[in-house]
């Protein structure tokens, strides 16, 4: 109730971006599949531009229309969710599917000899990309809807 009451009161403003830092943070699985289906609903119906900061795959992969993804600070590729899920970036793809075998290990930090060794390696295969979660209630999403709606 707290995260509504706290987006409730961000919404009031009628702002033109709203960002989300961690917004499944402290929530069980159930409360953050409603929250994200509220993000999306809210999306759909208003004009704003929704930022969503998350370390959350599943959210990532139903949720947003593009993905940013952040290694070592910089931006590694932005683009459509289909295009990250499907990427062959061997950072994109290890974090998107979960995978321990990439460049990303716990220190983030691998020499050369690991990269090498694992570049002969067979990646499991990807998960389907699942289909994006879409707006309940019929609710149009704003690129369907006729101008000044």
């Amino acid at each position: 109730m707290r995260k509504r009451a706290g987006l409730a009161r961000a919404l009031v403003l009628d702002p033109e971006i709203v960002l989300f830092d961690e917004p499944d943070s402290g929530l069980d699985p159930v409360l953050t599949s409603f929250l994200n289906q509220l993000i999306i609903d809210l999306n759909a119906q208003i004009d704003a531009t929704f930022l969503i900061v998350t370390h959350d795959v599943n959210i990532a992969r139903t949720v947003p229309d593009n993905i940013g993804l952040l290694y070592h600070r910089h931006l590694a590729m932005f683009g459509p969710c289909e295009m990250l899920l499907s990427s062959e970036d061997p950072v994109v793809r290890q974090f998107f599917n979960a995978q321990r075998v990439g460049p990303i290990d716990m220190s983030e930090e691998k020499d050369t000899d690991e990269l090498e060794a694992e570049k002969g390696q067979e990646l499991p295969p990807r998960p389907p990309i699942p289909r994006q979660q879409e707006p309940s209630n019929g609710i149009p999403r704003r690129s369907q809807r006729e101008p000044g709606a």
